[in-house]
């Protein structure tokens, strides 16, 4: 039995997630910069990367997510 985790979806599904992922991303950096949503789907992505093993694209996601500066209220 192998040791790594099965991952859920498909290629397809994950491309498809990744387009609808990257539509939102453009939506909230034009008009939501700040907002916990942008920052949610920044990691959505990154959790699409990291469902695909692309390491780095993950991590980049996952950091750019952390970098939102989210205002209090």
């Amino acid at each position: 039995m192998s040791s790594r985790r099965k991952r859920s979806g498909t290629p397809g599904a994950h491309a498809q997630r990744q387009q609808a992922l990257e539509t939102a991303l453009q939506l909230y950096a034009r008009h939501a910069p700040q907002s916990a949503d942008y920052a949610a789907a920044l990691a959505n992505l990154g959790n699409v990367h990291n469902a695909r093993e692309e390491w780095a694209q993950a991590q980049q996601r996952y950091e750019q997510a952390l970098a939102v500066p989210i205002p209090p209220g």
